[in-house]
């Protein structure tokens, strides 16, 4: 069971990750968010809302309106937003009744980076979204049909006991369809997240059902009626 919560994004000069790991208990380990299973991932102005659809063809017409966007929130556990939040709660689609073989249309935030260890030393270096997901679809359990990519830039900071150190990850808010070739791996990436930087706002895997679009069938002729 997935929860689902959206609230509006906060202004000014605050830590995503802080405000979002407040909605759930301190004393979960070392690794809280792990624990709690939360990702997020932010809604900027303007685009179509995962929350409020039900299938994808809702998706065009369910649009944030709010000056900053919002923030969508996945988690295991169940939160408990401060009340300030005016935060939406609902239970996320079932995870575990993925069909082999369905097709969703799907969205997440990628921090598409690749890493090389040459002259010993490690690197990191930016690398396309979609080739990123080309060469992962066997472990993700989908083929995966991108459709567009759009870049933002999230800025958050880490504080310590003696200092505050601040930083921008580069996201890559990739939208398209899959199709499902292994349902426990999907639903797995689903739970677990993908990519890096899941603390920070990457790695959250929203589907949506494809509606099926059913048509009319043709009125039966008439029979025995005579015309005119």
């Amino acid at each position: 069971m997935l929860y689902l919560s959206r609230f509006a994004r906060p202004d000014g000069d605050v830590s995503l990750h802080r405000y979002v790991m407040s909605g759930y208990p301190k004393d979960l380990g070392p690794d809280p968010r792990k624990q709690a299973g939360v990702l997020f991932r932010v809604q900027v102005n303007r685009e179509p809302d995962f929350f409020a659809a039900k299938n994808d063809s809702e998706l065009i017409s369910k649009r944030e309106c709010t000056e900053a966007g919002s923030i969508l929130v996945q988690s295991v556990m169940k939160p408990k937003w401060p009340r300030s939040y005016d935060a939406e709660v609902k239970l996320e689609f079932g995870h575990n009744l993925l069909e082999l073989g369905g097709r969703y249309r799907f969205r997440f935030g990628l921090n598409s980076v690749a890493q090389s260890n040459r002259d010993g030393r490690c690197r990191r270096y930016p690398v396309s979204a979609a080739d990123w997901l080309a060469v992962r679809e066997e472990r993700l359990g989908a083929t995966f049909e991108v459709r567009q990519v759009r870049q933002i830039t999230l800025k958050d900071h880490v504080r310590r006991e003696h200092y505050t150190r601040s930083f921008a990850i580069q996201v890559s808010v990739i939208d398209g369809y899959l199709t499902v070739t292994h349902s426990q791996r999907l639903a797995d990436a689903m739970v677990n997240g993908i990519g890096r930087e899941k603390a920070y706002g990457c790695g959250l895997l929203s589907l949506l059902p494809v509606a099926v679009v059913t048509t009319p069938e043709p009125a039966p002729a008439l029979v025995g009626v005579s015309q005119g």
